[in-house]
């Protein structure tokens, strides 16, 4: 696939010439604003596999096939929370080469209902509206790839319905290329699709468009539900276009922190930029070629202050000395507009967060972030951070770090020696696997009352399927012991449970909480696959939403797409 700084080592598999902008495979994955952060009771680990009691569902889980060729349905997942309010939380698939009205990869995204079956969602039939599984979100241009990233937003407006945010980061806008959109969609509970051209006329009550502000800034490229962060009572999101160049500074990056509201008004990124705006406020990438904002989440309340926290990936960084290190930036929730100088951050000298360093040149750390839930059960909120260019030969590595109350800068070097207490290291399996180029919180997927993570291993060869991808679902714990996803892979440890691709070259690995889709009491996943060939369909994409389970057994993704065969959890 055509990588904008290509990351050394395997098997980049061929792309059609469908996307024209700079790398394509960075995603926002949030789905922090879904899990709780209220303190848990201790408890024990989940029992033995043999002691344990079923999850009461049939089947593990069920696949959502993609409509068209090279529509790359699963590029971006996500949670969405209750977006039609029949109870059950819903998720959002993007699919950002999409053709909808004759328009050439405008992009579409789809949010698919929860469901308590494993029948498979077919989103042909989403597309043409005679499914009752959920809706499409069709982009405006051709070439704006709307649904390059997606996720969950809260209930943005106050009705009582969770609301989702899609990111068209190559949209045009009054003449200049590429400076990007981004889109509210309000939930509703009918299956009328939604137009984001008419969000932008303000022709439609559907939602707000959010127009980025400068050429090339790509605004839109991550988007993130950001949880409410100044304690209005209202769900606020993110935004970012990593290609701004704030303070002259090229391609430093910058985000957006766009609060919550009930009116359509269109959102001007440039307006928060200046200060003229109370829609929000702005975070400034620190240094040329940061490119921060790459990836971004809300971190639910790090803290402890009571307002939401957020997390902003800056992969390119270069701390310490360490060339593309990456870092990554943990904001506080605040009140007031005034904006955020990461730079300042960095220097360990603001009250507004605090710096996570990476540890060796071309780690790539801050590649993918997201909110993590209470991983310890301190009471505090915990993140996870990607390196999927971590050695040994790029085998990957991810860090969970723990919520904190002051602005220290934690340094992952420490957390991977053992000699910090802010967290514990995921260690990649194999050399060129990449894992962390996708991460996740998860939620409480084995019920034992600690937030469990995701991790992403896009080029990781399970059953002989090379690049098929992998993912690996790591249990919440309270202790700072490495886990080692190649002990995960094997079944001699007790640490999580390990969800392998279908196919070879599927790439299945882009990973998302999804909340609990089918009502049982555990918390479910998303995992995308946008290089499947569902129904013949050659880069259609799959997704697949995986059903919470207590034990410890593989999930096979070849199985949840044979319909009534997935075996019970």
């Amino acid at each position: 696939m055509f990588l904008r700084h290509g990351l050394p080592g395997k098997r980049y598999a061929a792309a059609t010439s469908l996307y024209h902008t700079r790398g394509w495979l960075s995603v926002s994955l949030s789905v922090c604003w879904l899990l709780s952060t209220a303190v848990l009771p201790p408890v024990a680990r989940a029992l033995p596999v043999e002691d344990e009691v079923a999850v009461p569902i049939r089947g593990a889980g069920f696949v959502i096939n993609g409509s068209n060729v090279y529509d790359s349905s699963g590029l971006s997942v996500s949670g969405a929370g209750d977006v039609n309010g029949d109870g059950l939380p819903d998720v959002i698939v993007g699919a950002s080469g999409a053709s909808p009205n004759g328009q050439a990869a405008a992009g579409r995204s789809y949010v698919v209902f929860g469901k308590r079956n494993g029948q498979p969602v077919d989103l042909t039939a989403i597309d043409s509206g005679s499914s009752p599984d959920g809706f499409v979100i069709n982009g405006s241009q051709a070439g704006d790839q709307s649904g390059r990233s997606v996720s969950g937003a809260g209930d943005v407006n106050g009705d009582g319905l969770a609301d989702v945010i899609v990111g068209a980061p190559s949209a045009d806008l009054n003449g200049q290329t590429s400076v990007g959109r981004s889109y509210v969609i309000f939930g509703k509970r009918n299956l009328k699709p939604v137009q984001l051209s008419a969000i932008e006329s303000g022709s439609s009550l559907d939602g707000f468009v959010i127009d980025g502000s400068n050429v090339n800034d790509e605004a839109g490229r991550s988007v993130s539900g950001a949880g409410d962060v100044n304690g209005d009572g209202l769900a606020d999101v993110i935004v970012a276009a990593p290609y701004a160049s704030p303070n002259s500074q090229f391609e430093a990056g910058r985000s957006y922190v766009v609060f919550g509201k009930r009116n359509l008004k269109p959102v001007e990124l440039s307006a928060i930029e200046s200060g003229s705006s109370l829609d929000g406020f702005v975070i400034d990438g620190s240094n040329v070629n940061d490119e921060a904002g790459r990836s971004v989440s809300s971190v639910g309340d790090v803290n402890g202050d009571g307002l939401a926290d957020l997390i902003v990936g800056a992969f390119r960084a270069s701390p310490n000395g360490q060339t593309y290190a990456g870092s990554s930036y943990v904001v506080f929730g605040k009140r007031n507009r005034k904006a955020v100088e990461l730079s300042v951050i960095e220097s360990g000298s603001s009250p507004d967060g605090f710096v996570i360093n990476g540890s060796q040149a071309d780690d790539f750390s801050g590649y993918s972030v997201s909110g993590a839930g209470d991983v310890n059960g301190d009471g505090l909120a915990d993140l996870i951070v990607g390196a999927e260019g971590a050695d040994p030969e790029e085998t990957g590595r991810s860090y969970v770090v723990f919520g904190k109350r002051n602005t220290q800068p934690v340094e992952l070097s420490a957390i991977e020696s053992g000699t910090s207490r802010g967290g514990f290291v995921i260690n990649g399996s194999q050399s060129f696997d990449r894992s962390g180029r996708s991460v996740s919180g998860a939620g409480d997927v084995n019920g034992d009352g600690l937030a469990d993570v995701i991790v992403g291993a896009l080029y990781a060869d399970p059953n002989g399927q090379p690049n098929a991808g992998r993912s690996y679902v790591i249990f919440g714990k309270r202790n700072l012991k490495p886990v080692e996803l190649s002990a995960i892979e094997s079944g001699s440890s007790l640490d999580g449970f390990v969800i392998d691709g279908s196919q070879a070259g599927d790439e299945a690995s882009v990973v998302s909480g999804a909340g609990d889709v089918n009502g049982d009491g555990l918390a479910d996943l998303i995992v995308g696959a946008p290089f499947a060939d569902p129904n013949g369909q050659t880069y259609a994409g799959s997704s697949y939403v995986v059903f919470g389970k207590r034990n410890l057994k593989p999930v096979e993704l070849a199985q949840l797409e044979k319909t009534g065969s997935s075996p019970s959890p």
